[in-house]
């Protein structure tokens, strides 16, 4: 298993994450609203997690931080930045294939993620987007994928291990286009550089001889919530093309691979809300880590008066040379405006060796 890409693998935002992935699978925004909302707009999130193995006794912190920025321009156009900083003191807690904590990520005070320019057309059902963006923040990060602290629902194993793709704490020149013909159905596609980078100096890099080139794209389906808090039916299928330089060949190797993805509200028990969803992922032609992934999550949304939300999450991968399962359960709990908590536990057998890891995290949002 390479190091490195355990080391990047796609970080989800959890509860902001939930509201983004929202309006990323949401419907096309009608002329007028664009003209009624603020010129300028920013958010700032801070999550702060601490870290227990509890079966080899190491404890760990992780901190993460989001800022981004909004303006809108002419008619129909926007210039978007975002920024993150990571911040772990301390060593790894766990040797997993699937990281337990979606905010894990080497230390860098300032990393530029995102940065370009988006343009509407055709009353704003047509979108396109030109310039630094990350992979997870379009196709992966569906609501109930936010529920998770766990690395694999913010990018399926399939497609994070097997390329050096643009997802958290990575970005790369990208060229995105995205169609809403109506309120439910959206279709996506991507182009980027075949290598995603973190630092200033290499992310602004195009060499698709070099570097290769990856291609995502997705059709999904989005129904109507019962409440404006509540999760949405929402259906999923990717797809993923890219060539990628193997050290083994020296040579470089094209793999392509889809996902799917249901997430289905079952009923409504009082208040509570019972969500069922789950994702299968496979990939082609020989892939070099990752070959098969899987998962299933069941929800109870609502258990608090704020919102909280109890999540029972299962992720099973298999690997060249491995298979894992983590079982995770999960409580986020919002205690008032932009402020949540969310404890977690994971149980991981990795080819047959059992670990447990315990987290706390504190999540921030402004505005």
């Amino acid at each position: 298993m390479n190091k490195e890409r355990i080391k990047t693998k796609s970080k989800g935002l959890l509860a902001s994450l939930c509201l983004s992935a929202i309006g990323a699978y949401a419907q096309a925004v009608p002329t007028d609203t664009l003209q009624q909302s603020p010129r300028v707009d920013y958010s700032l999130t801070v999550i702060t997690e601490g870290q227990w193995n509890m079966t080899h006794h190491r404890g760990g912190w992780a901190n993460r931080l989001d800022a981004s920025l909004g303006v809108r321009l002419w008619r129909d156009a926007r210039f978007e930045a975002s920024v993150l900083s990571t911040y772990q003191p301390t060593d790894a807690v766990a040797d997993v294939h699937q990281d337990f904590s979606n905010i894990n990520a080497p230390n860098r005070p300032l990393r530029l993620v995102h940065f370009g320019l988006q343009q509407q057309f055709i009353n704003n059902k047509l979108t396109a987007y030109v310039g630094l963006r990350q992979a997870d923040e379009d196709y992966f990060n569906t609501p109930m994928a936010g529920l998770s602290t766990g690395a694999s629902c913010g990018c399926v194993p399939t497609v994070n291990d097997n390329y050096h793709i643009n997802v958290f704490p990575l970005t790369a020149l990208t060229l995105h286009l995205s169609y809403a013909p109506n309120d439910n159905w959206l279709v996506q596609a991507s182009v980027y550089n075949g290598n995603a980078y973190d630092t200033l100096d290499r992310s602004f890099r195009f060499r698709p001889h070099r570097d290769g080139l990856i291609s995502l794209g997705s059709v999904s389906y989005v129904g109507k919530s019962r409440t404006e808090d509540s999760f949405a039916p929402t259906y999923l299928l990717g797809w993923n093309f890219g060539r990628h330089f193997r050290e083994t060949s020296q040579r470089r190797h094209a793999q392509i691979g889809f996902w799917l993805t249901a997430e289905q509200p079952i009923t409504q028990v009082g208040r509570v809300d019972v969500v069922a969803a789950a994702t299968f992922s496979h990939q082609f032609k020989d892939p070099e880590v990752a070959k098969t992934y899987y998962n299933a999550t069941l929800s109870l949304g609502h258990l608090t008066r704020k919102g909280g939300n109890l999540a029972f999450v299962f992720n099973r991968a298999y690997y060249r040379d491995a298979h894992e399962s983590d079982f995770e359960t999960t409580f986020l709990m919002p205690l008032g405006k932009g402020f949540s908590i969310q404890p977690a536990l994971h149980h991981y057998s990795t080819s047959g060796e059992k670990q447990w890891m315990g987290q706390l995290r504190v999540i921030l949002e402004l505005p």
